[in-house]
């Protein structure tokens, strides 16, 4: 038993009628115009997390919750308008722009087409009916069947291939260098000796 809204409701098997499509019907005019309501803080995030959701009959307008979704079924990806879980891949030109589809979208989630009402979501779960590892297996033996790539030379531009020519094969540069030899001084040469005896010098004592 559960109670919402002022009134008691039935256990799941009175709230839902489950079809191909997950639909909801509401228990009080049994109508299934029933539309998902979007959580509203923590306590109804974790109990969508369990399955238990919040649905609003369109037709008389009761408000009740329900568990439609199977425990097997929680860790698929569902449309949050309907719960339908028959989902196809979303195409470029469904693809809704909004703030939350693409912050999603950018941290790797994948963007689905509820085939039932026409919504277009991104979710990280993987979709029920497709199995990653099979799908991994294909591709692999598929990439592994097929004919390998032709290889093309790389090709540089020629500014790098000069720089790596000269890496390769250094140039010789060729240095001159102008040594000038001074003559050895004799040692027993005094250091006055070739200033006194030069022309134009002062005359010597010993003169």
């Amino acid at each position: 038993m559960s109670a919402f809204n002022g009134k008691v409701t039935a256990g799941p098997a009175t709230v839902m009628a489950r079809s191909k499509h997950n639909l909801v019907s509401c228990p009080e005019c049994t109508s299934g115009d029933v539309a998902v309501r979007q959580p509203r803080g923590v306590y109804d995030f974790l109990m969508e997390l369990c399955g238990s959701y919040r649905f609003r009959c369109r037709n008389c307008q009761y408000k009740f919750r329900g568990n439609p979704v199977r425990f097997k079924d929680l860790f698929y990806a569902k449309c949050p308008g309907c719960l339908n879980q028959e989902l196809s891949d979303a195409r470029p030109d469904l693809v809704q722009t909004g703030t939350m589809m693409a912050l999603r979208a950018a941290l790797g989630a994948n963007k689905h087409h509820c085939e039932h009402c026409g919504a277009v979501f991104a979710s990280f779960r993987p979709v029920r009916g497709r199995s990653a590892r099979s799908s991994t297996m294909v591709t692999r033996d598929a990439r592994f069947n097929s004919e390998p790539p032709e290889i093309q030379p790389m090709t540089l531009p020629q500014p790098v291939l000069q720089a790596w020519g000269w890496v390769l094969d250094p140039p010789r540069l060729v240095v001159r260098l102008r040594i000038r030899i001074k003559p050895r001084r004799k040692t027993g040469d005094a250091p006055g000796l070739a200033e006194r005896s030069s022309p134009g010098s002062s005359p010597s004592l010993l003169d």
